[in-house]
């Protein structure tokens, strides 16, 4: 697997996955890497299906449709490739809190803009706020985490880099034409949903 594709990987499970150990009924216990996403973003479950194929090829991957919570479930079960995984990202196992992003990604933006792209894939949101019209036409890449340590390290890089951008507790924004251009081009949108969104505003 290339460093690339683990960089976008992870900002996936950093956004909607989890790593987490199940115990059986019947003794023992699950090992589990999961990613839970919308039911609509088919195109994004089926990059996270390829990438846990590359990420272990000894272990086939599972998509299963969870259709009560219209959502989709791609997971792998390896024991060594989760423990693997947590020390390597220095994620936890179970639940998430106070996460950022791996050292191993931070110090190259050619891997840390893959992280942003599976962070904004699964926790981020492209609207048009009105800005007193009315109707939408001013375009923000908005950006929800449980984790203000997680907001604080991207709106410090992505600040850095000329973004124009605000922040508050749980939640980033970076606003505006310009931005939203240079955020298509540098990081990229890999969400069904918010393709779609773009080719309005560029229509």
């Amino acid at each position: 697997m290339k460093l690339e594709e683990e960089a976008l990987l992870c900002g996936i499970i950093l956004g909607d996955g989890c790593l987490s150990i199940h115990k059986r009924k019947s003794g023992g216990s699950q090992f589990r890497i999961v990613v839970t996403l919308n039911a609509r973003d088919v195109k994004l479950a089926k990059i996270v299906h390829e990438l846990f194929k590359k990420l272990n090829p000894d272990r086939k991957p599972l998509m299963v449709k969870r259709t009560k919570w219209s959502a989709v479930e791609v997971r792998m079960h390896s024991k060594e490739t989760l423990y693997k995984l947590s020390k390597r990202w220095g994620l936890p196992v179970g639940v998430k809190k106070d996460i950022t992003i791996p050292k191993i990604f931070t110090r190259r933006w050619s891997l840390l803009k893959f992280v942003f792209a599976g962070l904004f894939a699964t926790d981020g949101t492209l609207i048009y706020a009105k800005q007193h019209r009315n109707e939408g036409y001013y375009p923000r890449v908005e950006f929800y985490s449980s984790s203000p340590k997680l907001v604080r390290q991207i709106h410090g890089s992505l600040k850095g880099r000329g973004y124009k951008i605000s922040q508050w507790s749980g939640r980033l924004s970076i606003n505006g034409e310009e931005s939203l251009k240079k955020f298509n081009r540098e990081i990229g949108f890999i969400n069904d949903g918010q393709r779609e969104k773009l080719k309005i505003y560029t229509k």
